[in-house]
């Protein structure tokens, strides 16, 4: 009786992975751009950036998904929370776009780029496809106040 079960078990996954497999192996992972309503920053000042990130037609960002982004900080500008969440509301969405929201402290002159890893999922009407390590990046102009 155990092996019967083994079998039938195995025939079930067997199915499974020749009906389902391939669809999910051969899917193309979606895409999406990045916008941001960040302006130049002045030395000392602080402001706290909008990541828009707008999958493409038929695709939503999930707002269930517990996103998650990591920031690297720069010479120029330092964001005091390394990681962002949607626990923590710095993760929200408008519609089918995804917003992120990130802290920023200018503290020299000179223009950096912001390394931002993330974690979040995209879905159409049948599938969602979970994003891993995700590299993202802000430009961020600082300058001297005069």
């Amino acid at each position: 009786m155990g092996n019967k079960k083994l079998i039938i078990g195995t025939l079930f996954l067997l199915m499974f992975t020749l009906t389902h497999g391939p669809s999910l192996a051969t899917s193309k992972k979606p895409t999406y751009t990045i916008k941001t309503n960040l302006a130049d920053m002045y030395v000392g000042s602080s402001t706290v950036a909008t990541l828009r990130i707008i999958p493409e037609k038929g695709f939503k960002f999930n707002k269930k998904y517990p996103s998650k982004f990591r920031v690297v900080n720069t010479q120029q500008v330092k964001c005091d929370k390394h990681t962002l969440t949607k626990a923590a509301g710095d993760v929200k969405t408008s519609g089918r776009i995804g917003l992120v929201s990130i802290p920023l402290d200018a503290i020299a002159t000179g223009t950096s780029n912001v390394a931002i890893t993330g974690t979040f999922n995209i879905c159409n009407s049948s599938m969602c496809y979970i994003l891993r390590g995700e590299t993202l990046s802000l430009t961020v102009v600082v300058k001297n106040e005069n």
